[in-house]
């Protein structure tokens, strides 16, 4: 390496759990080099930009760091940095704002009109995850429920889940929403749904994931690590986009499903009017 590309690779050793969220702006400054050297660095290790060295990084980062060692990073200032509460405030929103505008650069239209063929088609629609990724299964189901009859959530106590994919056929379609690290009863679920004949649509955060080699079809939504917490920014906001979509897609009558949703939460007294 020159001077300049070992002074890169220092500040990477001695930073190990935070270079990889820095902008390569970010990491020339903080190494003391050119945006040129940062550049000739990553080609240096066989990647074809800064991009994609910073991308595999940081997937790597997903598996090393324990939430305890993220949340530690945010209590720990690093050199130069602010992190004052207002700050990570701040950070926190734009990482959740870049998030969902990644979606709308990087989702392929043919897959998404694809998904939704499948949706209307299929004679019942799964939503399934497990761990963090649950909360993105259970806002997708509130959603598309309201437009659809079709769509059930796979609940997270196993005897149950296993009744619902005792139901699954050729018929069937399952949503599996997984991001790293992976829960296994996702994987196993998804597998025997595909064994079964469903059709499988992944969300996930890497072609890496397991999810993909199951799936028909597969939505990259990545989610940036930021202290103890995931930007689900990006899948919260795929899925009722989806939703929406599939409102408009669907030949069924919406306003079946809408008025029958309205009467249920009415008749439940759930509005204080």
């Amino acid at each position: 390496m020159t001077h300049g590309q070992a002074q890169i690779a220092d500040y990477i050793i001695n930073h190990p759990s935070t270079f990889c969220f820095l902008s390569v702006q970010e990491l020339a400054a903080e190494a003391k080099v050119s945006h040129a050297t940062v550049i000739r660095f990553c080609k240096t290790l066989g990647y074809a930009g800064f991009s994609d060295f910073s991308r595999d990084a940081q997937y790597i980062m997903k598996f090393e760091i324990t939430v305890a060692n993220r949340f530690g990073l945010e209590q720990t200032p690093d050199k130069g940095a602010d992190n004052s509460p207002v700050n990570l405030f701040g950070r926190a929103l734009r990482m959740e704002a870049d998030s969902i505008a990644g979606v709308a650069r990087n989702i392929s239209m043919e897959n998404v009109e694809e998904c939704l063929d499948m949706m209307e088609h299929a004679e019942s629609i799964y939503i399934l995850a497990r761990m963090s990724s649950f909360p993105i299964a259970l806002h997708f189901e509130n959603t598309l429920s309201k437009v659809s009859f079709k769509s059930t959530l796979v609940p997270e106590q196993t005897l149950q889940a296993a009744a619902i994919l005792k139901r699954m056929n050729e018929n069937s379609l399952l949503f599996s929403i997984a991001y790293a690290r992976y829960a296994k009863d996702t994987v196993t679920y998804t597998d025997l749904a595909k064994r079964k004949g469903a059709r499988i649509v992944a969300v996930t955060n890497s072609l890496a994931s397991p999810l993909v080699a199951l799936s028909d079809v597969s939505f990259i939504i990545p989610s940036p690590p930021f202290s103890f917490i995931d930007i689900f920014a990006g899948a919260f906001s795929f899925t009722s986009a989806l939703s929406i979509a599939f409102s408009a897609y669907s030949k069924q009558d919406k306003n079946d499903s809408l008025s029958e949703f309205a009467r249920i939460m009415a008749e439940g007294d759930h509005v204080i009017e």
